[in-house]
């Protein structure tokens, strides 16, 4: 039977992204890789991750979740399975369907985390207006009987600037992007993915980025029901996208629990939430 290559969006408020599946995988085959493929051509074509070259178990089925699809562009998806050592483009390869995600409307935006999308939320965007794009400048050099000096350079570093988040109802509701949500997503101290619902708005491509300080202001309470208003000053710099060997979703399976602990009270007495569960 030949192998399947299936994705459902899964609509998720803080977290969106495809699932993929990959079913009836052929045994003797050790080694799964899946790319995506952006229907309109805007974004490369990109390994998933957790789906990069990783080693398979003799499963005929594999799902793993695309938590950095563009958030409103069309994909689909090819999967690879091979032989360690090979090319994959040698082995068994099937393409899914196009799927497009949910409709979003223009202004949406999330900060998603790449090693714990537990942690990612939607997000207020206040004002991402500071953008900057330093020059790099490698040597300035004055000639004889010249005027102008011979100037040096390279290509223009990456974006850097402050983004002001706000913790307010999204939508005229809350959603998780309290204070405390964005307190740990702020603090755990790793890549974080910017996404937005579209360019238009703001003018700027999405990315990743590095959080270099956070400083916090409270308004309030504010409003008829005294709710406190939280706007946070997010001073970045922008990463290239991080490798999957650096930032794999190297997550805690229940399989693992069941090896790890001998009964439920163990994994309690263990574990004081479960981002700590997952987090191993």
């Amino acid at each position: 039977m030949a192998m399947t290559v299936d994705a459902v969006y899964n609509n998720s408020v803080d977290s969106p992204g495809f699932v993929v599946t990959v079913d009836d995988i052929n045994p003797v085959r050790n080694r799964l890789l899946i790319i995506r493929r952006d229907a309109w051509g805007e974004h490369p074509d990109s390994p998933v991750r957790g789906a990069d070259g990783i080693t398979l178990t003799g499963d005929s089925t594999f799902v793993v979740t695309d938590y950095e699809n563009p958030i409103t562009n069309p994909v689909d998806y090819v999967a690879y399975a091979y032989d360690e050592g090979t090319d994959p483009v040698t082995g068994d390869v099937q393409a899914s369907d196009v799927y497009f995600p949910t409709e979003y409307r223009n202004g949406e935006a999330w900060l998603k985390s790449i090693s714990q999308p537990a942690l990612s939320r939607q997000v207020n965007v206040v004002d991402w207006n500071d953008v900057s794009t330093p020059g790099r400048v490698l040597g300035e050099y004055e000639v004889l009987g010249r005027k102008n000096k011979v100037v040096i350079t390279d290509v223009p570093g990456g974006r850097e600037g402050t983004l002001v988040v706000g913790a307010y109802p999204i939508n005229g509701s809350y959603v998780n992007a309290d204070w405390r949500s964005l307190r740990m997503l702020f603090e755990h101290g790793k890549t974080l993915f910017l996404q937005t619902s579209g360019q238009t708005w703001t003018g700027e491509l999405d990315m990743y980025l590095e959080v270099k300080s956070v400083r916090r202001r409270r308004i309030g309470p504010v409003g008829l029901t005294a709710e406190l208003v939280y706007v946070y000053d997010v001073e970045y710099v922008e990463v290239d996208r991080p490798s999957t060997a650096e930032e794999a979703l190297g997550l805690v399976s229940w399989q693992d629990v069941l090896d790890g602990y001998f009964d439920w009270q163990e994994v309690l007495d263990f574990n004081g939430s479960w981002l700590d569960l997952l987090d191993g």
